[in-house]
Parts: structure tokens; C-alpha cells; sequence
């Protein structure tokens, strides 16, 4: 390029970066300088820049892009690579949003109607031990309070006599120092739920307090005992193996087994201790005393009571 063409060239682009900027611009300001320093005059600066302008792009192909032979392949190529990975995704998802929504909820609904039907048919017997743990036991069946003597529906047995003084319940003689005594009561059936229920007040000394649930089979050997001793109450079985051990502060307690055939939970005022392994169908409440020495203060066993669902 000569040097005519190339200050044509810087001033068509002075000259249009001016008039893009507009008035007042340091653009505008430069373009003006130049062509009054170059002898060009003229009132009206816009028409000024305007006619220089013109007559430097008359015949010329400024800043001319056109597209190479190439463009076209490649624009369709694009294109044609787009409607491809459109149709992939439309196969992939199979269904709309829409559709899937309603198979989804149909398919929950189905899940929720066989819940809702298995809970209505179930049977109380198959409850696991959590939901025996939760039943209401709330009609009584048998009821004795150990304040009028003793009932007479109950075995006593051992070396300790017993007595059942007015408003402090089944209680060992105080002029025995060592021995046993036991009550055996009538037999109870566990096949539709039942519960047995003790108040018991604790003393902690040498005489113990037990209320086992032995089946009344001829071997006796599936057995469950609360057994309230020196050290505070233990649950156990008739193998011998301690199922739970704590603690009990010295007062009047509620010692409750809730039973089923294959299952038993083991309650001590309403918290539960223990849950597992029942005693069988048809079992026997027997009530306990065993004294190692002189007791001033007395265990004693206020009242029992049998509830069903």
C-alpha cells in the first residue's frame, strides 16, 4: 500500500470511529483537528466528517467479509449433527415428563392400597414383639388384692408362712428369718394376648420378691421371672440366663408381662426392659419369697391382676 493509500485509509478509519462515538468524544474531537489541520473547513462538523468520509469509501470494498467455499458444508453438518442428539434424547427418555408423573403415583398408590390391606387383615396373633410391647390391655379378668388374706384360689407352698395383712398386701411373717414360700395361682391362656400385672412394694434387705410365668406343662422348663432382691430387680429365664439387670429405688412398683404364645415383653412401670421368646400357650402365675436373714423392712406384693386386649 503507498503512502496515499495508507493515510486515506487511517483517516476513513479516524473518520468512522468519530462518527460512531459521536459528538463531544475524543474521537470526534481528533477527526475535526485533523481535517482543519489538513486545510479542510467547514461549519457544520457532523457534515463535515460526513462528506470527507463518503468521498474517501466511494469505490471501495471496506472491511469486506464474504464465506470461504467450506462454510456451507459445514454449517449443514452442524445442523444435521443437531437433529441427531435431539432424536437420541427423545429415545432415550421414551416418554414425556408428563407420563412419567402419572406411571410414578400410579405405582405408589398400588404400593400404598396392599399396605393398607395387609394392616386391615392381619391378625393380632402374628404381631411382632414391638406391637405386643404397644397393644392396650384394657379388660380385667382376674383381679386379687392381697389385703383380706389369702385367696383362696391360690396353692401356698415352702418353709415361710405367709400372711396378708389390711393395706400392706402378701407379706412374709415377721418371726421367720430363713426360708422360701411360693403361691401358685390358676392357669392363664396367651394364645390371643394377655397381660399379667403385679404391684410390688421394694424394700432393699434379705427378703426377695419373685413373679415368674412358667408354662404348665409337665417339664416346666420355658419360665420368665422378675425376681426384686438386695441389689434391685433382674429379669431372667428358667435356663438360668439373666436377660436384665439394674437398680431399684426402695417404693412401690408395677411389674407387668405382656404374652403371646411365641412372644413376652417384661415391663417395669410402664418402661420396657426386656422383649423376646414367649412361654408357650397356656402358663401358670406363680408368686415368690425367699428371706437369707432377719428383715426389718418387708417386700411385699399388693395385688396382681390379669387384663386382655
Amino acid at each position: 500500500m503507498d503512502t496515499a493509500a495508507f493515510e486515506n485509509d487511517s483517516i476513513l478509519t479516524l473518520l468512522t470511529d468519530a462518527l460512531r462515538r459521536g459528538p463531544g468524544s475524543p474521537q470526534w474531537h481528533d477527526a475535526v483537528q485533523r481535517l482543519r489541520g489538513d486545510g479542510i473547513a467547514g461549519a457544520d462538523e457532523m457534515r463535515l466528517l460526513m462528506t470527507v468520509r463518503e468521498r474517501l469509501a466511494a469505490g471501495q470494498h471496506y472491511r469486506e467479509v464474504r464465506a470461504g467455499p467450506g462454510f456451507t458444508r459445514d454449517l449443514f453438518e452442524k445442523l444435521d449433527a443437531a437433529e441427531r442428539d435431539a432424536a437420541a434424547a427423545k429415545n432415550f427418555s421414551g416418554v414425556s415428563p408428563s407420563a412419567w408423573v402419572a406411571m410414578v403415583s400410579a405405582v405408589l398408590l398400588i404400593i400404598a392400597a396392599g399396605y393398607g390391606i395387609f394392616a386391615l387383615t392381619r391378625s393380632p396373633a402374628n404381631d411382632t414383639t414391638t406391637s405386643l410391647a404397644t397393644r392396650i390391655f384394657a379388660t380385667p379378668v382376674h383381679a386379687w388384692a392381697f389385703t383380706d388374706g389369702l385367696p383362696k384360689d391360690w396353692v401356698a407352698t415352702g418353709t415361710l408362712k405367709l400372711s396378708a395383712p389390711r393395706s400392706i398386701g402378701l407379706v412374709v411373717q415377721r418371726d421367720a428369718e430363713r426360708g422360701a414360700a411360693t403361691l401358685t395361682g390358676p392357669g392363664i391362656d396367651t394364645s390371643a394376648g394377655v397381660c399379667v400385672e403385679a404391684e410390688v412394694t421394694y424394700q432393699p434387705g434379705p427378703t426377695s420378691v419373685s413373679f415368674l410365668i412358667q408354662s404348665d406343662s409337665t417339664a416346666k422348663a420355658d419360665s420368665l421371672e422378675f425376681n426384686c432382691n438386695a441389689s434391685g430387680i433382674r429379669v431372667s429365664d428358667g435356663k438360668g440366663n439373666v436377660l436384665f439387670e439394674r437398680p431399684m429405688a426402695a417404693g412401690r412398683h408395677t411389674l407387668r408381662w405382656r404374652l403371646l404364645p411365641t412372644q413376652a415383653v417384661a415391663e417395669l412401670d410402664g418402661q420396657v426392659l426386656w422383649q423376646g421368646a414367649g412361654v408357650g400357650g397356656s402358663a401358670e402365675m406363680v408368686l415368690s419369697f425367699n428371706r437369707s436373714g432377719k428383715a426389718n423392712n418387708e417386700a411385699t406384693i399388693r395385688s396382681l391382676r390379669v387384663l386382655r386386649p
